[in-house]
């Protein structure tokens, strides 16, 4: 559970820590529907999983750090907002508290390996991330700068201006009264004075804090954890590093990200599908499998009615300009395994349920379109960029709208299709979704795609289309692909012709060539 190396005093110390707040922490949940005592509610809850994140970071208690970063983030974008917290959030939470006093109970047991979190709990989260940047946001905070070294300070703060960062400095902790407006607070501390930050935090309870130290050694860097200070940097590499500290404190504490949850009738809904039909699972073996013929792909095929009438129909689609297309084997031949695979899996929103798209303006044919449209885009597009990654790329092409069809299904069971409407009507079809609902597509996409446990890679190249630099960095560049298809042909069937700005600067980013894809969307508009 924790490392030889690690101090058992210290671990002692985050036991009873742990012990105590559990029950604090069931009690402000359980107020968080209050709107008069919201605020200071989740601040308190906000400062308890920080501190427990630099606890389990330092500690190496991995297990428990997973989770309680999730929580933290969530609290973090819940500082933002008024309040009360809406339902499923507290719902979300009172699912968390059983397994917190489990960990609690192995904690006191000395368990070796303390049990995982329930993929249930971090499966409904999502994040939809600020459409400011990092830097841009940076400079809307409130900076504070700690430092009785006047010539430091100066120097510091000089080329903290020529950043644009709004930064007051004071010589002292006695200064800092009725300073309340500090979002980050730049403190340097003396190694023989570490107490002095606890006076800091007790000072600015929302302030997060960037600690400045001589030297920093392994006791240094454990009292600051366990004070929930996990930013700290050496006085020789202040200018070096302090930038990007302020921007990983930014990203993480000062977003501006929205949260996104999965309903729980829409989560219940899809616990209860049907498993996958078996004939799909035997062409996604033959798909992956260089060695397999297109004979026994076709044969499969052929043994499956709905199957069969699904690629027939394919066929005679003008997106694809095909023409005579008779038997399957001929489909086949013509296709390839990877569009096969695709234009099959595209039939699986049969399985889901009613189909009814009524909210969207759209019927069965045209969100068949939008499928098509979509792969279509993906595959001109991507086979000039790597064609080897289309093996995923297709068929999330195909699958990223398939939670539309649920997410319709909720929105007309609440009676709410008029102001859906109303809202995609203003801002679009998924900013409507979140603004309404707290989910979108995506989310619910990625979601059934989980339970019907199709390959990892990708249901979260769809999970993290909408926030492609938070995925983890092997699947990126299927997630930042995704994005852009997902963005160029809208969820409506809706042809974007002028690539937006996000899109090109991500484009030069990455450094894809921006010709491929308007010859692509060029094709897709004749």
């Amino acid at each position: 559970m924790h490392t030889q190396n690690t101090d058992e005093y210290l671990f002692d110390i985050f036991k009873n820590q742990y012990y105590t707040q559990l029950t604090v922490i069931e009690t402000l949940i359980a107020q968080l529907d209050s709107k008069t005592t919201y605020k200071q509610n989740i601040d308190q809850l906000f400062r308890i999983f920080h501190n427990f994140k630099s606890s389990t970071t330092y500690l190496g208690l991995d297990v428990m750090k997973e989770l309680i970063v999730e929580v933290e983030n969530i609290l973090e974008v819940l500082r933002a907002e008024d309040g009360p917290a809406q339902k499923e959030i507290i719902q979300w939470f009172d699912s968390l508290i059983p397994h917190l006093f489990c960990w609690r109970d192995e904690l006191e047991n000395d368990i070796e390996v303390l049990s995982k979190t329930p993929s249930d709990l971090l499966n409904q989260i999502r994040f939809v991330p600020s459409k400011m940047n990092v830097e841009d946001r940076l400079k809307t905070l409130n900076l504070l700068y700690i430092d009785a070294d006047n010539k430091r300070s100066k120097k510091l703060i000089a080329f903290l201006n020529t950043l644009s960062l709004h930064t007051e400095h004071k010589v002292s902790l006695d200064e800092v009264q009725n300073i309340d407006t500090a979002q980050i607070c730049i403190v340097y501390i003396n190694n023989d004075a570490l107490q002095d930050i606890k006076i800091c935090q007790e000072k600015l309870p929302n302030t997060q804090f960037l600690v400045v130290v001589d030297k920093i050694t392994e006791r240094i860097a454990s009292k600051l954890m366990l004070q929930g200070i996990s930013s700290f940097i050496e006085k020789c590499h202040l200018e070096q590093n302090v930038i990007r500290e302020l921007y990983n404190l930014t990203s993480s504490y000062f977003s501006g990200r929205k949260i996104l949850i999965t309903n729980e009738k829409i989560y219940k809904f899809i616990q209860n599908l049907e498993p996958l039909p078996s004939s799909i699972s035997k062409i996604q073996i033959i798909c992956n499998d260089e060695e397999a013929s297109i004979h026994q792909l076709a044969q499969v095929i052929q043994e499956d009615p709905i199957l069969t009438s699904t690629l027939l129909n394919a066929t005679k689609s003008p997106i694809y300009g095909l023409k005579n297309i008779k038997t399957i084997h001929q489909a086949v031949s013509i296709f390839g395994k990877k569009t096969i695979q695709s234009i099959v899996f595209s039939g699986l929103s049969k399985n889901i349920g009613t189909f009814d798209l009524d909210p969207y303006c759209m019927n069965e044919d045209m969100f068949s379109r939008t499928v098509a449209l979509r792969l279509t885009l993906m595959l001109r597009w991507y086979t000039q960029v790597s064609p080897h990654a289309l093996a995923i790329l297709s068929l999330s092409a195909v699958l990223g709208n398939i939670g539309q069809i649920l997410l319709s299904k909720e929105i007309q069971e609440r009676g709410e299709k008029d102001h859906f409407i109303a809202q995609s009507m203003l801002y679009g079809f998924q900013s409507a979704e979140e603004n309404i609902f707290h989910t979108n597509t995506t989310c619910i996409s990625g979601d059934i795609l989980n339970y019907w446990k199709l390959d990892s890679t990708l249901v979260d190249s769809i999970k993290y289309s909408d926030r492609p630099y938070e995925a983890p960095k092997e699947i990126q560049a299927f997630c930042i692909a995704n994005h852009i298809v997902f963005k160029t042909v809208l969820l409506d069937g809706t042809i974007v012709q002028e690539i937006s700005e996000d899109i090109l600067s991500l484009m030069k980013k990455e450094k894809l060539d921006l010709t491929a894809l308007e010859k692509a969307i060029q094709y897709l508009l004749q």
